[in-house]
């Protein structure tokens, strides 16, 4: 019988492919949700009006985005990213400019809110 033909993209010894990486990451880190620092409590933090700031530093937060992120927990981490004051307050910004029928009037009338809009509008694409 013929030799059988070669991988359409060679790997070297060793390597891994996304999917042993994924399968990998859910199976084998720890749960991100679990060991955040004592007595933080995640409800109380995600529904906090600053739970960048939860804590004083908003360690908690920020750890946990970050351990959602490296798990390859993407829509979770998103989630809790949209829960960032910043993130709310523009969107509520331009929710309310759509509703009046402003849509690019946001930039003129609150500019840190369309340059926050713009900044958190990335972000989905990659994540999810």
């Amino acid at each position: 019988p013929p030799p059988p033909p070669p991988p359409p993209f060679p790997r070297p010894a060793g390597s891994a492919t996304a999917d042993v990486i994924r399968y990998l990451r859910l199976n084998h880190m720890s749960d991100p949700y679990s060991s955040l620092e004592d007595g933080v409590d995640l409800n109380e933090m995600m529904s906090s009006p600053q739970p960048e700031y939860h804590g004083g530093d908003g360690a908690p937060y920020w750890t946990l985005i970050a351990r959602l992120t490296v798990r390859g927990c993407l829509r979770e981490a998103w989630t809790a990213l949209t829960r960032h004051s910043a993130c709310r307050r523009c969107l509520e910004a331009a929710s309310a400019s759509a509703a009046e029928g402003e849509g690019a009037e946001l930039a003129r009338r609150d500019p840190i809110a369309a340059e926050d809009y713009e900044a958190f509008a990335a972000p989905p694409d990659a994540m999810v």
